[in-house]
């Protein structure tokens, strides 16, 4: 949804910046989230659902260092109902500046998996390695 709701963004002629705070960006955003949000909730497995979890960002941190804006997701898709586990994923040297307090950071790697997990479980080790 991200990709065809950025590329409808840009083809309205809107002047905005993306994966930020700007303001016109995240109004578009709640207005995306009013209408999916609902119709995923009753799939989350407090309601009796097989979705245990949902991706908050994806390696923004190799993006941009917007902490507002990160906070945004989590509290737009808790606002909204979904109380399931939120998560990250970033690069195992992003996981500092990537995390967000009540969101599970995930780590994503190529071919140093060990390395990874072994950087995510110093950074958050009473949670689950992903």
């Amino acid at each position: 949804m991200g990709v065809w709701r950025s590329a409808c963004i840009a083809a309205t002629g809107q002047n905005m910046e993306l994966r930020c705070s700007h303001s016109d960006f995240l109004k578009h955003v709640e207005n995306d989230y009013d209408v999916l949000i609902p119709k995923l909730v009753p799939y989350f497995i407090e309601k009796g659902g097989p979705v245990i979890g949902i991706q908050v960002e994806n390696e923004y941190h190799g993006y941009g260092k917007d902490a507002s804006y990160m906070a945004f997701w989590g509290d737009a898709m808790r606002d909204r109902g979904i109380d399931g586990v939120l998560f990250t994923s970033d690069g195992s040297d992003m996981l500092k500046n990537a995390s967000l307090p009540d969101v599970l950071a995930t780590v994503n790697f190529g071919s140093r998996s060990e390395e990874g997990f072994e950087k995510l479980k110093k950074f958050q080790p009473n949670s689950p390695a992903m």
